[in-house]
C-alpha cells in the first residue's frame, strides 16, 4: 500500500511539472487590472448621448440567454463530442455542393478539373467508419471554406469580395475539433462554435485537455478594436485570449503557437489598453454604439474573408464582446437570438413607428442584417456592413430614404 502511496505522488508531482514546463505560463506577482479605457468613436457620440449606461442583462443573465439562443438553433455545435460516424460527417458536408461555373481565381476561370480536384482533396474514401475528433487551437484567423483548396471561386474576374466557398472566418485562439485531414494534408475538417469546414492545417495546433481549458477557461480578455494587427497576427474584435497581466504597454495576453516540432507552446502579446476589455465589457447600449462605430469603414468581404467583415459576422462579434454567442448566419440568426417582432405585414410607417422607441436593435431582411441606432434629426439611422457594390464597406444610413425599410420583415430587441 505504501509503495502504491508513493507511485502516486511522484505521478502527480510529474505530471503537474510536465504540465507546467509544456505550456511556461508567465506569473505574476500583481497580474490583474480591470480598468477598461474606452475608446468613443467620433461618430458614436451623438447617440451616446440619447441613451442610458444602465446594465441590460449581466453575464450571469447573457449565460442563460445564450442557452436560449442554443435551444432555437442547430448552428450552434457542441465541442464535447467523442465520436461521429463516418455517414454522419458526411451528411454535414452534403450542404456544401460544387460551385456552379463560371467562377474566377482572380484573372483566371476555373475549369470543372479544378472543383473534381477540390472534391477529390476531401479525401472521404479514407474517411473510417468511427471518426473520434483531436482538440485543437486556431493559431491565427484563418478562413474556412467548404472545399480544401487554396483556389478562389469568385462570381466575376473583377470582384474579389464573393468566394463562393469561403463560409466563415475564425478568431485566434478558437477552440475546434479535427474530423479529418485533405489528401494533400494540406487542410483540416473542423468544427467550430458556429461552423464546419475546412481550414488550412497550418493554422491549428493540436492541445490537450489541461491546455485546452487554459486557452478557453482562465482568466480572460477581450479584443473590442475590430481587425487588430498585433506581431503579425490579425485579432477580431471578440477575440477572447488569456489574460497574463499589465506592462507599461498595455494589457498581456498568452497567444497559442506551435514550436518546430508542432507542439503547443504559449506566445505573449502586449496589447493597448484600449483595445481589449479585461473579462466580457458589459452590456450597455453606450458600449454597443462604441463597438458598431468601431468598424465604421471596415471594407465588405464575403464570410470575412481577408481584412474585412461581413453583416452577420459584424454583428455576432460585438455582441461577442459582451458574451453572447450568436449563430454565424442571418438565416439562423433572425430565428433565435432575441425578442423577436414581425415586420412583415407592416406599412413603412408602422414599421418607423415601431422602431422610434426601440434602439439600438437589429433590423433583418433576407440575406441581410442592419443595427438600428435610432433617430438623428428626421432621419432613422442603421449601420452594417454593406455588400452594396457602391459602398462595399461598414456605413451608415437612413433607413427611411433606403430600399432597406421596404424588405426588412424582422425586429430584435436583445434584452
Amino acid at each position: 500500500m505504501r509503495k502504491i502511496i508513493i507511485f502516486l505522488l511522484i505521478l502527480l508531482i510529474y505530471t503537474a511539472f510536465t504540465t507546467s514546463k509544456e505550456l511556461n505560463i508567465p506569473t505574476y506577482d500583481d497580474p490583474y487590472n480591470d480598468q477598461y479605457i474606452l475608446d468613443i468613436p467620433e461618430n458614436a457620440k451623438y447617440y451616446i448621448e440619447q441613451v442610458s449606461d444602465e446594465i441590460i442583462l449581466t453575464p450571469e443573465e447573457i449565460t442563460s440567454y445564450n442557452a436560449i439562443i442554443k435551444s432555437k438553433t442547430s448552428s450552434i455545435y457542441d465541442l464535447n463530442i467523442s465520436s461521429l460516424t463516418k455517414s454522419e460527417v458526411l451528411k454535414m458536408l452534403e450542404k456544401y455542393p460544387a460551385p456552379a461555373l463560371p467562377k474566377y481565381d482572380n484573372k483566371f476561370s476555373i475549369t470543372p478539373k479544378d472543383i473534381n480536384n477540390a472534391l477529390a482533396n476531401r479525401n472521404l474514401s479514407n474517411l473510417p467508419e468511427i471518426i473520434y475528433p483531436k482538440r485543437a487551437l486556431t493559431t491565427n484567423r484563418t478562413n474556412l471554406k467548404s472545399l480544401p483548396t487554396t483556389k478562389h471561386f469568385y462570381s466575376t474576374q473583377n470582384l474579389a469580395n464573393f468566394d463562393a466557398i469561403q463560409e466563415t472566418e475564425l478568431h485566434l485562439n478558437e477552440p475546434v475539433l479535427v474530423l479529418h485531414q485533405s489528401l494533400d494534408s494540406n487542410f483540416v475538417l473542423v468544427i467550430s462554435t458556429t461552423y464546419i469546414g475546412w481550414i488550412p492545417s497550418n493554422d491549428i495546433v493540436y492541445a490537450n485537455e489541461d491546455q485546452l481549458d487554459y486557452f478557453t477557461n482562465t482568466k480572460f480578455g477581450i479584443i473590442t478594436k475590430p481587425l487588430l494587427k498585433i506581431d503579425n497576427l490579425l485579432l477580431d474584435m471578440s477575440t477572447k485570449l488569456p489574460y497574463l497581466g499589465v506592462n507599461k504597454n498595455g494589457y498581456e495576453f498568452a497567444v497559442p503557437a506551435k514550436d518546430s516540432q508542432d507542439n503547443l507552446i504559449i506566445n505573449k502579446i502586449t496589447i493597448p489598453q484600449n483595445s481589449a476589455s479585461i473579462g466580457y465589457l458589459p452590456y450597455t447600449k453606450p458600449n454597443l454604439y462604441a463597438l458598431a462605430f468601431a468598424y465604421e469603414g471596415t471594407p465588405y468581404k464575403w464570410g470575412g474573408e481577408g481584412n474585412g467583415v461581413d453583416c452577420s459576422s459584424y454583428v455576432a462579434n460585438i455582441y461577442r464582446v459582451f458574451g453572447f454567442i450568436f449563430p454565424r448566419n442571418t438565416s439562423d440568426q433572425k430565428d433565435s437570438v432575441g425578442k423577436i417582432s414581425s415586420l412583415k405585414n407592416l406599412t413603412n410607417n408602422a414599421k418607423l413607428e415601431l422602431l422610434q422607441k426601440n434602439y439600438p436593435s437589429l433590423l433583418y431582411q433576407n440575406g441581410h442584417v442592419l443595427i438600428y441606432l435610432g433617430q438623428k434629426d428626421t432621419n432613422y439611422m442603421v449601420i452594417s456592413a454593406s455588400g452594396n457594390l457602391k459602398n462595399m464597406q461598414v456605413t451608415t444610413e437612413t433607413l427611411n430614404s433606403s430600399n432597406y425599410l421596404s424588405n426588412i420583415d424582422r425586429f430584435i430587441s436583445v434584452e
